[in-house]
């Protein structure tokens, strides 16, 4: 078997036939590229560019960063339960629906959006950049940022329902709580208080397989 053949039975043949034409699935090459052009700007373009520059503030797109990934983890929850997850899934060793019924097109549905936030996520560590905190751009940020993208493209390629949704389930929910304490702490009237639960947060997202994160 040639590299064709192994390219054609991994990327068509094993591929889940309801999304396997969908954009940003049908191939490797586009979540090959974001993660080039991803790791290349955060480690080599970025710094350079930013060296006798002074750091970018970026408070207000921080906020609406913030508010973004709130609103569309909330809603990835959201919908997945509507969908029926928490009812015929949930904790149950449930296989994949390979078939094209409408609560299994829905969690499809709902597997791509998850595969774009995760894209959407990368801009996260190009903000570390643009404010000069490159000692936030550790090895485990960026190990967690590139699996967790990659994942997510695996997970709507290969099997989109089933018992595999706990992960995008608890992961979106580590993030509503994580995006909605970066939003608060960076009111000053509740500064304070945030801080009192930051040891929460961060036991949170160590249970959740997140790695540590100080925030944007």
């Amino acid at each position: 078997m040639g590299l064709l053949d192994v390219y054609y039975y991994v990327n068509d043949e094993i591929a889940d036939w309801r999304t396997n034409n969908w954009f940003l699935v049908s191939s490797p090459l586009p979540i090959t590229f974001l993660t080039f052009a991803y790791l290349y700007f955060v480690l080599k373009c970025g710094p350079r560019y930013m060296e006798g520059r002074p750091a970018y503030k970026l408070y207000r797109f921080i906020r609406l960063y913030n508010i973004f990934q709130i609103v569309s983890n909330a809603m990835i929850i959201y919908a997945t339960i509507e969908a029926g997850w928490y009812k015929d899934y949930f904790i149950y060793c449930v296989k994949v629906d390979f078939t094209d019924s409408p609560q299994a097109m829905k969690f499809a549905s709902i597997s791509w959006y998850l595969l774009l936030l995760k894209i959407i996520d990368y801009i996260e560590t190009g903000m570390f950049v643009l404010r000069k905190k490159q000692r936030q751009v550790s090895f485990l940020h960026l190990y967690h940022h590139v699996s967790t993208a990659w994942l997510a493209w695996a997970h709507i390629k290969y099997f989109t329902s089933g018992i595999s949704l706990i992960l995008p389930i608890v992961n979106c929910a580590v993030h509503v709580l994580m995006y909605t304490y970066y939003l608060l702490s960076s009111i000053k009237s509740l500064e304070k208080t945030m801080y009192s639960v930051k040891h929460f947060i961060t036991i949170t997202q160590m249970v959740s397989i997140e790695t540590e994160y100080e925030g944007v």
